[in-house]
């Protein structure tokens, strides 16, 4: 994110010490041969291509690091991506980006956007928010943003479109799936959403990503213009 201009902390218009540093979490999934509920989940072949697309993208047009390489199939795993945010997260100077971008299939349950991985287990973006305040508050950081784009294409099992944060310029629709369940059976909803709220250091945006061609209940892919 380096610029030929002089970084200023908006809150106050003081100069700030350092560029801030953007850093790129890509994840993408084709669930080839991958079953979540018993149920073996539409191939979506175009995904892994779409998060190096973004990673790439983020890195050669954005100025961001490249510390995190671009994480695919089954290597995409709640555990590693877990572990991802909180190593950015022990990464990050006051003022830095962290952008998650994830394309494969996705939910929305127990009022969290979610994500399915490699293996067809469910990976809430509350507890990557959590994760990531969680470790941010331990350390002497501020202003730090926490983004996240979900190239996932979600319906809701009544048909209706939830609204999105965002819509892509290109198709302008996108539709959530609203499932029931519990996102983080291993936390307790309130402790996470607690979590995230009082993270003062950190400035939250979740929005989504498709693509022109994509189809109710498939990932699309990611819209570089």
């Amino acid at each position: 994110m380096a610029s030929a201009h002089i970084a200023v902390d908006a809150s106050d218009g003081s100069t700030l010490p350092h560029e801030p540093t953007g850093y790129i979490l890509s994840y993408g999934v084709s669930y080839k041969g991958v079953s979540a509920k018993g149920e073996a989940l539409d191939d979506l072949p175009a995904c892994p291509p779409s998060a190096t697309a973004a990673h790439d993208a983020f890195v050669s047009k954005c100025g961001f690091s490249s510390t995190f390489s671009p994480t695919l199939n089954e290597d995409v795993t709640k555990s590693r991506m877990v572990e991802d945010v909180r190593r950015v997260a022990t990464t990050v100077a006051s003022h830095d980006v962290v952008v998650v971008y994830f394309s494969g299939h996705g939910k929305r349950m127990d009022d969290t956007a979610c994500v399915i991985d490699g293996a067809g287990c469910v990976v809430s973006v509350r507890k990557l928010q959590a994760v990531f305040a969680e470790t941010v508050a331990e350390r002497d950081v501020r202003d730090v943003a926490f983004v996240v784009i979900l190239d996932c294409c979600q319906t809701l099992s009544c048909g209706k479109v939830l609204a999105p944060v965002a819509l892509c310029n290109w198709c302008g629709d996108i539709c959530c799936c609203l499932c029931a369940g519990v996102a983080d059976p291993g936390d307790d909803r309130n402790d996470l959403n607690f979590c995230v709220a009082d993270a003062d250091e950190c400035s939250w945006f979740v929005g989504f990503a498709t693509s022109p061609s994509a189809f109710v209940g498939h990932g699309g892919g990611l819209c570089v213009m």
